[in-house]
């Protein structure tokens, strides 16, 4: 039971380091609703000050802004999910493609601003697995990140995240254009607390995390 908890624990931590990590990217992503927001009610208020406003352009900022008031509640709501605690005796069909789309929210700004590229070879006609969806979402998360610090100080920064089925298996990679790991490191990669990253920088549990998630998904990394 003990074990249990610390589990727990040690999953929670790990996606609010990924949250604090991925923070300015999030930040950006909300931003941009609210700046549309804002300029769309300027304008709403530029057209109310005239003698005969008019009243098709009002409404078309009030679409506007309805959309990026559901984008901005899309991406708070996406936050909220991420870090609440799942069940983890109910695992639910999850169609990884859809999955994948759904976590851009919460890297897409942050690579962006890092100059990584990152590119989608959705290859899999059947995407789908039995997994918790937010415990799912944290292990790409998790790989997402490592690939970013692999790429700290490559010339070419690039990721590609790509599906396929082979025989009865859903593959997922999530491969990066750094220079690998060794052959004396390999093996300990899935060792809690286990990093190659200077102090202050990496935790080490981000990837022995994700090794239990996938295994309680019957799956291998």
């Amino acid at each position: 039971r003990n074990l249990d908890i610390e589990r727990e624990k040690g999953i929670q931590a790990s996606k609010l380091a990924a949250i604090g990590e991925l923070a300015t990217g999030i930040a950006h992503e909300i931003n941009q609703p609210l700046n549309h927001l804002n300029l769309a009610v300027s304008m709403n208020e530029i057209e109310l000050e005239k003698e005969m406003p008019n009243l098709e352009k009002i409404r078309y900022h009030n679409a506007l802004c309805l959309e990026d008031i559901n984008r901005a509640t899309h991406i708070i709501q996406h936050i909220r999910d991420f870090g609440r605690k799942e069940n983890e005796e109910i695992l639910v069909p999850i169609d990884v493609h859809k999955l994948i789309d759904r976590s851009k929210y919460l890297y897409h700004e942050f690579l962006k601003k890092l100059r990584i590229s990152v590119s989608y070879e959705f290859l899999a006609p059947n995407p789908y697995f039995l997994g918790g969806f937010n415990r799912f979402e944290q292990v790409l998360i998790n790989l997402i990140s490592n690939a970013k610090d692999a790429l700290e100080n490559t010339s070419i920064k690039m990721i590609v995240i790509r599906t396929y089925n082979h025989e009865e298996n859903l593959i997922l990679e999530v491969t990066d254009s750094g220079t690998g790991i060794d052959a004396e490191t390999i093996d300990k990669i899935f060792n809690p607390f286990f990093t190659t990253k200077e102090q202050g920088k990496g935790t080490g549990i981000g990837l022995s995390i994700s090794y239990g998630i996938i295994s309680a998904f019957r799956g291998n990394i």
